[in-house]
Formats: C-alpha cells, structure tokens, sequence
C-alpha cells in the first residue's frame, strides 16, 4: 500500500531515518501524552508525577527525567493518581479502571483485585492515604484497605447509611482516629474498633457543631489539626467546634495537605486566572503562586520548604520557588492520538482527533501533530489561535510536491496549512458539502494522495460525498454511486495500482474506486 494508517492507540517502534536509529531494534518506546500533570507526590529524592496515559519521576539532585509506563513495568494504561508512602519507601498507582501498581525499589507489584472483582458500583479510586503499612484508597464502593506488606486487599469499609455503599472522596488520620471525607458528609472512627467494616461503627459529625450537612470533598490533619473541605470553603476543628477559615469565589481544582500546610490550586474568569494558594492551618494565606507562562492550569500541588511542586495539566510538572519556575517536561503529544497515522520523508504525521462507533464527532481540539529528529510539535489552538474552531481532525495527508499538509476536520473542514501564517480552511464556499441532517457542520472522513498528486477526499455525509482537488487546483465531485445510508464515506487509502479505497463506517464494508 502506498499510504499506511491506523486508527490507534498505541506504543510503537520508531526508527526516522537510516542513518539515526531513535530505539534499538527488538526495544519499544511509547509516544503518550505526559504533559497532562494530574497528581504529584514526593520522596526524599524524586518527585512523581501522574499524567493522564503514564507517570514519570524527577530526580530531585540533577533533575533526570525517568518515564514510567507498561514498556518500564507498569501493568496498566490510564493513571487515576499515586502517592508515594515515605513510611515503606514504596509509591502507590491507581489507574482508572481500579487496577493498582506499587513500585518499590526495582519492582513493580501488581494487584489486580479491585478491577477482577465483580463487585458491582463505583470503584473508583478518588485519593490514597496512608497509615504505616496500609493505604486507604477513597472509592465509589467506601474505603479499600490495601496490605503493603503481603499486597493485598485486606478489608473494605462499607460506611454508607445503613450498610450501603458510598462515595468516599477523601480519608485522613489523626494517632487516634480515622476520618471519612464522603458524599454523606464527615464521618469518624475510632482505630481501635474491632469491626470497621460495619457502618454502625462510624459516627456522622456533619451537621453538628458548626460543620454543615451535606457532602465533604476532602478532609486532612494538618499540625494536629482536623480540616474538612465543603466546596470552596475549609472547616477547621479546635476540639469542640469546627470553624469557617476559609473561602473565596474562585473555583477550586484541589486542596491539599502538605510540609504542614495546605496547598489550593484554584480558578476563576473561564480558566483566566490559575493559581495555588498555600495556607496555614489557622486559614492564613502564606504565599500564592501564579504565572500565566510557567503555570497554565495547576491541578494539583505539594510543598517541601520553600519549593511548591506543581502537577499542570497543560505544563507537566512545575517547581516554584522564591518567584522562580522551572519546568520538568517529556516531549510528547498533547492528549490522546486517536487519528490517522501517515509517514513521510521521515516524518511522523499524526491526526490527534476522534469520533465515536456511531461517526459522530467528539469536540477534540487536540489538532494534528508531527514527530521529527526525536521532537514532537502541536499544531491546535494551543498553539495556533484560528484553530480555536477546529474539532476533530481525523485525517492528515501530505502533498508531495511542496510538503503542505492537508488535515481533515470531522464537522469543521478541510484545512491546507503551510506553515503558522499560510492557511486556508475549505467549508462553506468550497467544493465541500454539509452534512446531511447536520447543515452547519462539514465532515472529511478521509483523504489520500494519488500518483498523479491528486488529493482524493471523502466527504462524510455529503450530497456529493466523493471529491478530488486536482494537481492543477480544480475540483471534482462525485457521488458513490451505491445507496449508503446517509452518505457515509470514511477513510480513503490508495494501493499501488492508484485504486482508491473508500471505507464505508459502521462495518458496512469498502468502494473501490478505478477513476478513468
């Protein structure tokens, strides 16, 4: 075949040239999105970082970069969060699907038990706490014990009313007493009690002295002292009452508890303004740190004396200190790669975008990307403003004769990019037809280079749904003439013999096309 495409997800082998081999032949690299900072957590040594497809660990001394995924022994795709547990030496990963990595030393432990179960809810893992040993994994179901020592799931507490499950956001612990921070609201445990597996053993403190009822977002002790989130505002108890510390109108991302403070990564205006504001355990605030350069969207933070690490889910990982950023960051794409591949004069060209099974589309704006001499760019509305529109690009194709890349939005067109100042975008008033049923939305479902530098178009639902933009520039239109339920045509490929293969979505088969 003259143009090879997939539409993937995946880790791949990837040599640019003859002459510079990226990966030595029989190893894998993985091109995953690690800048989406999701979670951070530290040791004495390294900071880790949770990204949305992986994970990778600062060394704190010279600043080296290690990437944790399945191809460095990880067992699972899809980071939830992590904590690292300074007491056992061991960092703990939870993926969306429940699944669970511990990392000790050169090991990487799996336990599966959570995702095997059939039991039926939420199991999702929302935090992890630990105590000595055990980690406490905040879930849909209630709170999941997990042994470090024999890695193990040695006990769930049920603490919903009357023995149901309930969503637990957050878990805390004083010497004494367990804290369940749940959409019930507060509740609390002695340690010492026998069976906390029984719902009855936990006290609801919501409601009562000064905590208002209602569900409680994250709870932490911080200096002695206990400290429950409701929303944007923080409750802090002396002993006998629980007092307001602190609130405004920002929307809050996360809070967390670290170094004996607590640490908010907030916005406000639409994502205008970002920032994290680090407080004493009375509410005083202690520093805010904010940088529309450095910091784009903090998501969440720690702080180890004057250094506050930052997870930003547009920059990786950020270290603020005394006014100065610094930033720790793989080269990688931006979000998921869900489009068409296409390699050209050693170039890795990439369409970021996606559709569901039905061929309906899903407002990505992830754009296209090209991977050369080891460097991945973006080109979408991060980084090309007249993109801001443009969702869905799930096919790419490049001309021949002058390099100009040519990429395929699913509603929003066809773009013909030159470079950042030279492009043009076909939709209403080109040769391109809408969508029927869908009037303001214009579908390339696929596109391909002929022999003849002919670029030959699908156009997804359109009244003439076959196009061809001729060497010369003219245009033609077809129609597939075969009755196809709303016109759908997808993705086109070209064989040696310059047939033209026309898929057509939803498992209906594929056109072969002869022209001439």
């Amino acid at each position: 075949m003259r143009y090879l495409f997939c539409f993937l997800y995946l880790q791949l082998l990837f040599i640019c040239d003859g002459r510079a081999q990226l990966v030595p032949v029989g190893q894998w690299r993985e091109h995953m999105d690690y800048r989406e900072g999701k979670r951070v957590a530290l040791s004495d040594g390294h900071v880790f970082t949770a990204t949305s497809f992986g994970a990778y660990v600062v060394n704190r001394t010279d600043g080296e970069i290690t990437r944790l995924s399945k191809v460095s022994g990880l067992n699972d795709v899809g980071v939830r969060t992590l904590n690292y547990n300074t007491a056992t030496n061991k960092l703990l990963i939870a993926y969306n699907n429940s699944n669970l990595d511990v990392m000790y030393r050169n090991d990487v432990i799996n336990i599966p038990d959570i995702v095997r179960s059939n039991t039926t809810g939420d199991k999702t893992i929302y935090d992890i706490f630990f105590v000595g040993n055990n980690a406490y994994l905040s879930s849909g179901l209630g709170v999941i014990v997990v042994n470090l020592q024999k890695y193990e799931i040695s006990n769930t507490f049920i603490i919903g009313n009357n023995g149901s499950n309930v969503k637990v956001n957050g878990f805390a612990a004083t010497a004494t007493q367990f804290f369940a921070a749940t959409e019930e609201g507060l509740k609390i445990a002695n340690q010492t009690t026998a069976n906390l597996n029984d719902f009855r053993n936990w006290l609801l403190v919501s409601g009562s002295n000064g905590l208002p009822t209602g569900a409680v977002q994250q709870v932490f002790v911080v200096q002695n002292t206990v400290v429950a989130r409701i929303l944007n505002r923080l409750y802090s108890f002396n002993g006998t009452s629980w007092q307001l510390i602190h609130n405004d109108d920002w929307r809050w991302e996360t809070v967390n508890a670290s170094d004996g403070s607590l640490l908010i990564c907030e916005e406000r205006f639409g994502w205008i303004e970002r920032r994290v504001v680090v407080l004493n355990v009375s509410g005083t605030v202690t520093a805010v740190v904010q940088n529309n350069g450095e910091l784009r969207y903090p998501i969440h933070a720690v702080k180890s004396g004057n250094e506050i690490w930052i997870a930003d889910f547009e920059k990786g990982l950020v270290k603020a200190e005394s006014n100065l950023f610094e930033r720790y960051a793989i080269n990688s794409p931006y979000g998921r790669l869900d489009g068409e591949m296409l390699f050209y004069k050693n170039t890795l060209y990439v369409a970021g975008g996606s559709i569901n099974d039905a061929w309906n589309y899903q407002f990505n704006g992830s754009g296209f990307f090209t991977f050369s001499n080891n460097e991945w760019k973006d080109y979408n509305r991060f980084t090309l403003p007249w993109m801001d529109t443009i969702f869905d690009v799930i096919s790419i194709a490049v001309d021949p004769r002058n390099d100009v890349i040519y990429a395929g939005s699913f509603g929003g067109g066809l773009i013909e990019f030159s470079n950042a100042n030279q492009y043009k975008i076909y939709k209403q008033n080109s040769p391109l037809n809408v969508a029927i049923g869908d009037p303001n939305n214009y579908r390339v479902g696929g596109m391909a280079f002929d022999a003849e530098n002919n670029l030959w178009i699908s156009n997804f639902g359109g009244s003439n749904n076959f196009l061809v933009k001729k060497g010369d520039g003219n245009w033609r239109s077809f129609r597939v003439p075969f009755l196809i339920q709303d016109n759908m045509v997808g993705a086109v490929l070209i064989d040696d013999a310059d047939q033209k293969w026309i898929q057509v979505p939803q498992g209906n088969g594929v056109f072969c096309y002869n022209h001439g």
